[in-house]
């Protein structure tokens, strides 16, 4: 219990998306106008992808989960697949 508590006082995933997609427009890697749009397509994936992850729905090992929504990150932020 006193983990969860502990936890629960730190920033959210969101919270960190969020802060992070603003740092990219301030540098000038996305519009201002898309910053929610971003946020909204990086959060739904990778929670999509945790979800089949932590379930064993997916086929893909530990790796290849972070190497993919790695580059579904990139792509959106900087407009072309790396």
């Amino acid at each position: 219990m006193e983990k969860l508590l502990k936890n629960g006082m730190q920033p959210s995933v969101g919270m960190l998306l969020r802060e992070n997609v603003l740092a990219c427009a301030w540098r000038g890697y996305l519009e201002e106008k898309h910053i929610d749009l971003v946020s909204e397509l990086i959060g739904s994936s990778v929670h999509g992808k945790l979800l089949f992850f932590i379930q064993g729905r997916s086929m893909d090992g530990l790796e290849a989960m972070i190497t993919s929504i790695r580059r579904e990150i990139e792509f959106l932020m900087k407009g072309k697949e790396v």
